[in-house]
């Protein structure tokens, strides 16, 4: 196991850490040392061997605590929020080099993470829990793309999520009227799970969804009735995070919905600025229906 606090016995050398295990065990002096080494270069601390953990960087010292663990050739690792203690960069380095270590080992690690993008980045499959049970269980794409519920779908990633009913629902359409859009209305290339005039709820991630300029009136979305998957709106809050820009959009009974672009230009993030008045429209492939 790997603590989230590290737990790395400060008054031992990291060689002496990551072979107490194999202490313990009672083997052979020479076999730990070689063991030990093998583990250290395995993390890429095989020439700080000698040091004490205070000696150490956070990131060195969550290296030594991993070390410690996969010295032992465990079947499964846990690791108990093994990033939380370490700065934001830091936390993405080690994001890939668990996953890298994790392929090289090629054992099951199973990690309790409270950071959505921690688990997307990392796991190979996610369990959502949620009240004591698991909520949905899959890969990071199926649970980003296609949530099973409103709690998922707002817990992994940010979304948009509208309140409807569901009015028309055919095999190759479906239209979903929201109050909070009308007088437009949501429209999908395919029927929706649910019964006409079941209440439903529509999730929209934010980068699927697009700004367009007031001045050229509504937009037209390819392949979908007029009026449907748009909304208009005033742009609110813009947050700028380098490779994208995060809009929040009032619609005009004050709902705000979140929009993300990517800034692809060193200028793109100058196309909108705030309280400028803009439509918001996204692609019949882009919402998810849930009905819990």
């Amino acid at each position: 196991m790997v603590f989230q606090s590290y737990a790395v016995f400060p008054h031992m050398t990291v060689a002496n850490n990551v072979g107490y295990g194999l202490k313990i065990d009672g083997l052979p002096k020479a076999e730990i040392e070689a063991q030990v080494q093998e583990a250290l270069d395995l993390v890429q601390l095989g020439s700080l061997a000698g040091r004490m953990p205070d000696q150490l960087s956070g990131g060195q010292r969550q290296r030594v605590a991993l070390a410690r663990a996969l010295v032992k050739k465990p079947k499964v690792l846990l690791l108990d929020e093994p990033l939380s203690a370490l700065d934001a960069k830091l936390r993405e380095a080690m994001r890939f080099e668990l996953s890298q270590l994790q392929q090289k080992v090629g054992i099951t690690f199973i990690m309790v993470t409270h950071d959505q993008d921690e688990a997307l980045a990392i796991a190979s499959r996610i369990a959502v829990m949620h009240k004591g049970g698991i909520s949905q269980l899959g890969t990071p794409s199926d649970l980003y793309e296609f949530p099973a519920s409103r709690f998922v779908a707002d817990f992994i990633g940010s979304v948009n999520m509208f309140e409807g009913k569901l009015t028309k629902d055919e095999p190759s359409e479906a239209i979903i009227t929201c109050p909070e859009l009308e007088p437009h209305a949501i429209y999908l290339p395919h029927s929706a799970p649910a019964n006409v005039n079941a209440p439903v709820w529509v999730a929209i991630r934010p980068e699927k969804m697009n700004l367009h300029k007031d001045a050229e009136g509504p937009p037209t979305v390819p392949e979908c009735p007029a009026a449907h998957n748009v909304c208009k709106g005033q742009i609110k809050e813009i947050s700028y995070l380098g490779d994208t820009s995060i809009y929040h959009v009032q619609l005009a009974n004050g709902r705000l919905v979140r929009v993300s672009r990517p800034n692809r230009s060193r200028y793109d993030q100058d196309n909108f600025g705030w309280g400028e008045m803009v439509w918001v429209s996204w692609a019949g492939t882009s919402p998810v229906v849930l009905l819990s």
